[in-house]
């Protein structure tokens, strides 16, 4: 049964990606402009698991349900560094740190969600 949620799914992932590649071709050597793109990329391929987690002839929900969350947590970890260095990068002696811990939640997420 197709719902008005695919098609507009579908429209988001697209223009996503149409942004992600966008933003490259601006500057795909500027470590900002290839963090932003990525969490497009990545909010893109969020929408297609969720297309895919109401579609009724894919199964089994398990798999899509480990995309969905894995894909929302690439966005959130990008995003985090992302703004670590946007404006300007943040030189900080704590900077290092906070990526090790920002590494923790992330992999415990990964576990949680995929079981293993």
């Amino acid at each position: 049964m197709l719902t008005i949620l695919t098609p507009v799914l579908l429209m988001v992932a697209m223009a996503n990606v149409m942004f992600g590649f966008t933003i490259l071709s601006r500057g795909y050597r500027e470590r900002t402009n290839v963090l932003f793109a990525s969490i497009a990329f990545a909010s893109a391929l969020w929408s297609v698991a969720i297309i895919g987690f109401h579609s009724p002839e894919y199964r089994p929900l398990t798999e899509w349900t480990i995309l969905t969350h894995l894909f929302a947590l690439l966005v959130a970890v990008i995003f985090f560094y992302f703004s670590a260095i946007f404006p300007k990068k943040i030189h900080t002696k704590y900077h290092h740190p906070l990526n090790i811990l920002t590494l923790f939640p992330a992999l415990y997420s990964l576990y949680i969600v995929t079981g293993k």
